[in-house]
């Protein structure tokens, strides 16, 4: 995807990209992460993929989850990325507080992200600053999962129609967001499935090497 900045100066912005044949659907991720976490395969599950950081507002996203388990006590919780074990005791006892510890898994920094993301229903970016073009978006639209996403950096634009943008530090527009496309299975999977196809149409390594290419040749300019 080439995006014009500035046509007199000529500049152009071209995007990450993302392998669609590494970060993709798979129908067997549910009940292999359900097997391994101790989840029940049939009930709802939300990921969120990021470090331990004031950046990531784990705050926002474990309020969010206070909030949806009021409404449906069954969803389940995945929670990846370096520093988020049970280790962090700030983490863990912001966890009790709000009574997360039987929804929820401290996951830790994982390599097999594909697998993860594609068993889960709904993606969650709470970032409440600092992202600039974040990749776990895309991933997770690479996987068909449909993303909730707070309006930081490029999240809306990689989103597109195909998944819920909300404002920074607001758990309630987050929580609200999640629990409807949870509750919509038909929406859910239909979001699901249009936004992997708007990372193939316009950030797979084949469009991004492409405009790569075109812009060498100077076809772009």
């Amino acid at each position: 995807m080439i995006q014009v900045i500035n046509q007199t100066k000529k500049s152009f912005v071209i995007f990450n990209a993302f392998d669609i044949q590494h970060f993709k659907p798979n129908e067997l991720a549910r009940e292999s992460v359900g097997w391994e976490f101790g989840f029940e395969p049939m009930a709802p599950l939300v990921i969120h993929v990021g470090r331990y950081h004031p950046m990531k507002d784990y705050y926002n996203l474990l309020t969010a989850a206070k909030n949806i388990l009021k409404v449906d006590p069954e969803i389940n919780f995945l929670l990846v990325g370096h520093g988020v074990t049970k280790e962090n005791k700030e983490l863990t006892n912001l966890c009790l507080s709000f009574g997360l510890e039987n929804n929820l898994v401290l996951a830790g920094e994982r390599f097999d992200l594909p697998r993860l993301i594609a068993a889960a229903d709904v993606a969650v970016l709470s970032s409440a600053w600092g992202e600039s073009f974040p990749n776990v978006i895309g991933e997770a639209m690479a996987c068909g999962t449909v993303c909730v996403a707070t309006d930081v950096g490029d999240s809306a634009f990689i989103i597109g129609e195909f998944g819920r943008v909300v404002p920074p530090c607001d758990p309630n527009a987050l929580s609200r967001e999640i629990t409807a496309l949870l509750s919509d299975d038909n929406l859910r999977k239909d979001l699901g499935s249009k936004a992997r196809k708007r990372i193939e149409n316009l950030f797979s390594i084949n469009q991004v090497s492409d405009a790569y290419f075109n812009l060498y040749k100077g076809r772009l300019l």
